[in-house]
């Protein structure tokens, strides 16, 4: 279906944008700006249609009962929802999982659940990525779940959930590296290095690892992989680059605001290794890269904090604010990139209802 682009199909996000900006303004309690974000996000997530690259592909394996190339708890998921033959349900039953389990990790390690909201829907590896990539979004949403017991060490509950997530997408294996990254301590000039030399190691890993992946059941990865998807940089990899560094930068000052903060940026500094290792495929790389990433969800709120606390909301709101005009300038990349010929569709415009669709 041709696009026909219009300035007023920006209105749905933009009412999620004054919403977030309401609650970030707002005296109501932290718990409930962050149900009310969750609901938001929620209802815009189970009304859509065709609102994700791969919202038609979903719509027909529910139609087609072709989910067999599924992993096991996906395929349940789905051949459970195709018995009520009503396809909006499959987008239900993921984005309630992906949101809960988000929702409840933001919680209970986030010192401004407004903000880690907003790094959420501003990053197109997490909120967009989820209204596409159902499965990998939903084991992207168990993997930073699973933080709570590696933190804990509690090794049992954490490889249930990380099997739980990798019966739902394959590249849940790679959420195995979380126990090890949390309880192995890493100086910050040791991490600092590692990370700098990832960037000239891709060649390298990519003969070793390419041919192993190959010979692997990972569908999609191997799909990419063996069309040589390549891709050249982009704004939001520099941004990746400049987060990544800021939270190095900033080590010392930001554990002394949140002792768990050298372990969120351990992690988040691996996702960024991991993203450099893997980036002869771009696309793989950032989604497991992105497994990583979600610990900036913890650590963007703390930067308010290493200013000052005095003006802490204020450099708050303004963040929320700097996020938003990321996450707009995206949606006018990819309509560019329509228009110009360079994608077949934009994916995420324009917003219609899956009654009207029926």
């Amino acid at each position: 279906m041709e696009y026909h682009y219009s300035i007023l199909d920006y209105f749905p996000y933009a009412i999620i944008f004054i919403l977030v900006c309401i609650m970030e303004l707002s005296a109501f309690t932290s718990k409930f700006k962050s149900r009310f974000i969750y609901y938001v996000l929620l209802l815009f997530t189970v009304l859509r249609y065709n609102v994700g690259w791969d919202y038609e592909m979903y719509k027909n394996a529910i139609f087609y009962r072709d989910f067999e190339r599924f992993e096991p708890l996906s395929k349940l998921i789905f051949s459970i929802c195709s018995i009520f033959n009503f396809y909006p349900l499959v987008f239900f039953v993921f984005g309630l999982l992906i949101l809960y389990f988000t929702k409840i990790s933001i919680e209970k390690y986030s010192s401004n659940y407004v903000v880690s909201w907003a790094v959420f829907i501003a990053f197109p590896f997490f909120f967009l990525a989820s209204l596409s990539t159902l499965r990998q979004s939903l084991t992207n949403a168990l993997i930073l779940y699973s933080f709570h017991f590696a933190f804990q060490k509690k090794i049992y509950p954490f490889i249930v959930i990380i099997l739980m997530s990798s019966l739902i997408h394959s590249s849940g294996i790679f959420g195995f590296f979380l126990y090890p990254i949390v309880n192995i301590k890493i100086k910050r000039n040791i991490l600092f290095i590692i990370t700098v030399i990832s960037f000239f190691i891709s060649p390298i890993i990519e003969n070793i690892i390419k041919p192993l992946l190959l010979n692997y059941e990972f569908t999609q990865l191997n799909f990419y992989l063996q069309n040589n998807v390549t891709e050249k940089s982009t704004i939001l990899q520099y941004i990746v680059y400049a987060v990544s560094f800021f939270n190095l930068i900033f080590y010392n000052k930001l554990n002394s605001i949140d002792d768990k903060a050298k372990i969120f940026i351990k992690l988040s500094s691996f996702g960024l290794i991991a993203y450099n290792i893997l980036s002869f495929e771009p696309n793989s790389a950032f989604r497991i890269g992105a497994f990583f990433f979600s610990f900036w969800f913890y650590l963007f709120p703390l930067y308010s904090k290493i200013i000052s606390y005095k003006i802490e909301r204020f450099v708050n709101f303004n963040l929320v604010l700097i996020l938003f005009v990321m996450f707009f300038l995206y949606l006018n990349i990819l309509v560019s990139a329509y228009l110009n010929g360079i994608l077949e569709k934009v994916g995420l415009l324009p917003y219609d209802f899956w009654f009207n669709n029926l």
